[in-house]
């Protein structure tokens, strides 16, 4: 079973000649996963009663082997229901402890020391804020894609923070202390608890106060030390957190005192960075993932290239008045795709989630400095007038 997610994953299934079913919210269902799947149930499967009576019924029509998911709102349900029905999975703990960012803290306090609390109202923002001192960092327990996430060095700030943590609409809310640094991600696949890691991915990030993310490189060129560090780290998070099965995307600044946590998920790192690794390596975390829980051998793809990388269009508060050179730009070399959304007329509010950025460019090369060279220049050549 496949808990919810895109054509990505139920394609690397089916492409393993496996039968199985699919999980899916009506808004998200799209032909090629009807076509591809054996079944196809559409319901809301955050529902936990559905899920299990759902999950239950299948059952009974034919034997269940595993349950997955690499979406980020299905990894929970995903768990749960392996549970239920005495299945291969990844456990409940390990995701549970990695989606709520407070109980992520509290479990992996003497892994990586940090002021935290939980921030019951704006009041509670302020106070944290001058007991730890400033700046802060101020997010929803539950999110990602950077939604209502605050850097707050003052007490308006703090307040303003609070707020928007509250109408990302992803439960109570966290602050801890700010820590800086160069921003990296580790990615990961994990098969019956053994931790490969495939890489580590460069970002650059729009900074204070929203910290969006304007691009990736990967594999990273970093220093040996460094390299080494964040790797440690990534695994003995994993250990700590008991992950068993499937892929994560480990977040960590690079600091004077070492690696510092940032977050983990227990799927792959979206924007693209699941087919980053892939280009760069022939490695599909889903296909593993799938394969080794099916006991079904596989062996990876050819690599494209020893590194890719990926920009994104990030424009902000401005009407898009013309927009060209986006067919162009896609046939320059070593450009994998132009996903471009900017259209003439649209009006554009401020960057504050990655859901507000309109699109990417996404390069290959034989160094990270080489394909981040073909973004730049593909992104030169699109012309934006705004105003």
């Amino acid at each position: 079973m496949i808990i919810g997610g895109n054509d990505s994953s139920v394609c690397e299934a089916a492409d393993l000649g496996l039968d199985f079913t699919l999980f899916q919210l009506p808004a998200r269902v799209t032909q090629t996963q009807i076509a591809r799947c054996t079944t196809t149930l559409l319901f809301d499967f955050t529902h936990l009663s559905s899920l299990m009576e759902f999950g239950r019924a299948i059952g009974r029509l034919r034997p269940v082997t595993a349950v997955v998911s690499f979406w980020e709102r299905g990894l929970l349900p995903a768990a749960r229901l392996a549970a239920a029905l005495g299945v291969s999975g990844n456990p409940i703990a390990p995701v549970a402890n990695s989606r709520d960012k407070l109980r992520f803290r509290e479990v992996t306090a003497d892994l990586c020391p940090v002021e935290f609390a939980a921030l019951a109202d704006a009041d509670a923002a302020v106070h944290f804020l001058r007991k730890v001192g400033a700046p802060i960092v101020i997010k929803p327990r539950c999110g990602s894609g950077s939604r209502g996430v605050t850097f707050a060095d003052n007490e308006e700030s703090a307040r303003r923070g609070h707020a928007a943590a509250v109408a990302a609409g992803a439960g109570p809310v966290l602050g801890e202390r700010y820590v800086a640094g160069p921003e990296f991600s580790v990615e990961t696949l994990t098969l019956s608890g053994a931790h490969t890691v495939l890489g580590i991915t460069r970002k650059t990030t729009t900074g204070p106060p929203n910290f969006v993310e304007l691009g990736h490189e990967f594999p990273a060129s970093v220093e040996p030390a460094l390299g080494a560090a964040l790797r440690a780290m990534t695994t003995a998070l994993l250990d700590r957190l008991g992950h068993r099965h499937g892929p994560a995307h480990t977040e960590l600044r690079a600091t004077d005192d070492g690696p510092f946590l940032l977050e983990t998920q227990t799927r792959f790192g979206g924007d693209q960075i699941w087919e980053m690794v892939k280009l760069t390596t022939g490695i599909s975390s889903a296909r593993e993932t799938i394969a080794h829980l099916a006991g079904v051998a596989v062996q990876p793809d050819k690599a494209a290239a020893r590194a890719a990388a990926i920009g994104f269009f990030a424009h902000e508060d401005c009407r898009v008045d013309r927009v060209e050179g986006i067919e162009a730009a896609a046939t320059l070399p070593g450009i994998v795709r132009v996903s471009c959304a900017l259209r003439t007329g649209q009006q554009l509010g401020p960057l504050s989630c990655s859901a507000d950025r309109q699109g990417y460019v996404l390069a290959i090369g034989d160094s990270a400095d080489c394909a981040r060279e073909r973004v730049r220049a593909a992104m030169s050549g699109i012309r934006v007038e705004a105003r």
